[in-house]
């Protein structure tokens, strides 16, 4: 993996985040998704997640968009402050994406792999309220404020790709594996 992480130049809320905080909540017209039924089929499709990652509470689709809220349970909750935006809370959040691509006609789980134009704007929250916005046929532009309204992140382009099952089941069993670990190198100024 690779990328760049640097602090943002004070700029105003993209329009991703402006358009949901303008939006009526939950969203007009939308349908309501059965949440069990969503991880019941993640689960089918070898995506087993344990129980910090379960925080779907609500969702909704309409016509290439996806509504989900979603927090951390009790006993994450004041891990929130230690967070941007908690690594649980976020995977939480794209779990309707995730569960609604694995509806395709080929049968396919899906992982999202390639985020680009992610932007932090608050943190700290253990709720948040998620919009997400086909862009293409596997890319995903989201958008998330928190319980109070208030912008948390806009992710310009997120792209899911087809992950096969004996890929998820052979990752399971490397996750031990010596040859996975964080080392910190340090550098010359």
């Amino acid at each position: 993996a690779s990328g760049t992480v640097a602090p943002g130049a004070e700029e105003e809320r993209s329009e991703l985040v402006e358009s949901v905080a303008a939006e009526a909540w939950p969203p007009e017209g939308a349908e309501e998704v059965d949440v069990d039924r969503a991880y019941e089929r993640l689960f089918e499709l070898g995506l087993a997640y344990g129980s910090t990652y379960t925080g779907i509470r609500a969702a909704w689709r309409r016509e290439g968009e996806l509504f989900a809220e979603v927090a951390l349970h009790d006993e994450h909750a004041g891990d929130a402050e230690r967070y941007g935006v908690h690594p649980a809370l976020l995977d939480t959040a794209m779990h309707p994406v995730v569960a609604l691509m694995a509806e395709r006609e080929d049968g396919a789980s899906r992982m999202l792999f390639h985020w680009q134009g992610v932007r932090r704007y608050g943190g700290n929250a253990a709720s948040m309220r998620v919009r997400m916005t086909m862009a293409g046929d596997e890319t995903w532009t989201v958008a998330a404020l928190d319980e109070l309204g208030g912008a948390l992140l806009s992710v310009e382009a997120v792209v899911a790709r087809p992950v096969e099952a004996e890929q998820l089941a052979m990752a399971r069993r490397s996750r031990d594996d010596a040859r996975y670990t964080l080392e910190w190198v340090e550098l010359p100024v």
